[in-house]
Order: structure tokens, then C-alpha cells, then sequence
């Protein structure tokens, strides 16, 4: 699974609160409550349930992230943006 960086930070309750509510209906959706009570009660390791219910939490978490991705916007035009590179002293 390819790594998302998190377009948030903890210190902004109304991103955060975004993101446990976007989390927690999609661990709801794929039934990740139930299968970690199942976990509990193995008698023996099953690495493969275990690394399908980490993937399954790792999604989980990377689509949390991207419904509160916000969208960035430049205050000029993408014609103007290779031309601010060169012209540009403060970089």
C-alpha cells in the first residue's frame, strides 16, 4: 500500500474530528469491531487474518485522510507557475 501523507494536524479539533468520523464509519463499513473481537478469541496465531485485518485498518486510516484533504490554491495561473521559479528572489 503505497504511504499517504496526512494533510492534517492534531491541533485542529475540526480535521481531527473529521478524520475519527471518516475512520470509524469505514471500519464500521468493512466490519473491523467484529473481526478484532475474533482475533481476541484465536487460540492460535493466524498471520494471514492478522496482516489482512492491518491492511484492512491501514485503508481505513488513507481514506480517512483524503476526505479532509483540503485543496490547495495558488493565487496565480498554472501558465504563470514555471515562470515563478525563475523570477522568484525569495526562494
Amino acid at each position: 500500500m503505497k504511504f499517504v501523507k496526512r494533510e492534517f494536524k492534531a491541533n485542529d479539533p475540526e480535521a481531527v474530528s473529521m478524520y475519527i468520523e471518516a475512520k470509524y464509519a469505514e471500519m464500521e463499513k468493512h466490519n473491523l469491531r467484529k473481526r478484532v473481537c475474533c482475533l481476541e478469541n484465536l487460540q492460535t496465531t493466524d498471520h494471514s487474518f492478522v496482516e489482512h485485518l492491518d491492511r484492512n485498518m491501514t485503508r481505513a486510516a488513507v481514506i480517512a485522510t483524503k476526505k479532509i484533504k483540503k485543496n490547495r490554491r495558488y493565487p496565480w495561473s498554472p501558465m504563470l507557475f514555471p515562470k515563478h521559479g525563475q523570477y522568484c528572489i525569495f526562494d
